[in-house]
């Protein structure tokens, strides 16, 4: 494997960490998920915003604490993500 390659995707002590074990906010924003979108009616935006919330700060701890630059790498693009459907979002409310 290219020495690049596993620096990037390979943690301080030399463990490839592309995929972890879900951790808990992952693991709320799934069910928070399916709860918005099997739900109707007052608690749907309620269970969106919960759900928005629960990805932002999975995303923000892998930026800031992932354990490889992959992970880190990988916070960043679900922020950018997350930040490119909202505003995407409230543009076409605004129509």
């Amino acid at each position: 494997m290219n020495s690049a390659l596993r620096r990037f995707i390979t943690d301080a002590r030399g463990r490839v960490v592309v995929a972890q074990p879900p951790n808990g906010s992952i693991l709320a924003w799934s069910a928070l998920a399916v709860a918005a979108r099997t739900s109707a009616g007052p608690a749907k935006p309620f269970l969106r915003t919960a759900r928005n919330a629960a990805l932002a700060w999975w995303a923000g701890r892998e930026l800031l604490d992932g354990d490889s630059p992959f992970r880190r790498v990988l916070g960043g693009a679900a922020l950018l993500a997350m930040a490119a459907t909202g505003r995407h979002r409230a543009h076409a409310r605004h129509r």
